[in-house]
């Protein structure tokens, strides 16, 4: 139950965060006007809270079987991370294209 709670509270956290970083890229760097970005009631995009509990789940494992100096463990990890969400985000713009469309 505990694991479950941890997993729900790092879904919220990362929905919400994602999506007041989305809204303020476009605020002031991308479009430049307030533009509300969700697909929900509410502040949350959903793909950055799953992308927050893969990043979760994984990070455990990453640190775990890597038997590398710790500044280049921590650089090999950002990059996976930053890997693998980017694969998400690609991954579900194709999902959302091809049944959208």
């Amino acid at each position: 139950m505990k694991y479950l709670n941890t997993l729900i509270t790092l879904f919220v956290i990362g929905s919400m965060l994602g999506y007041i970083l989305e809204v303020l890229y476009k605020r002031f760097i991308s479009i430049k006007k307030w533009t509300n970005t969700g697909l929900m009631l509410g502040p949350y995009l959903p793909i950055y809270g799953f992308g927050t509990i893969i990043l979760y789940g994984l990070s455990s494992v990453i640190s775990s079987r890597l038997i590398v100096p710790k500044p280049l463990e921590v650089l090999v990890v950002l990059i996976t991370f930053f890997m693998i969400l980017t694969l998400l985000e690609f991954l579900t713009g194709l999902f959302l294209l091809k049944n959208l469309i």
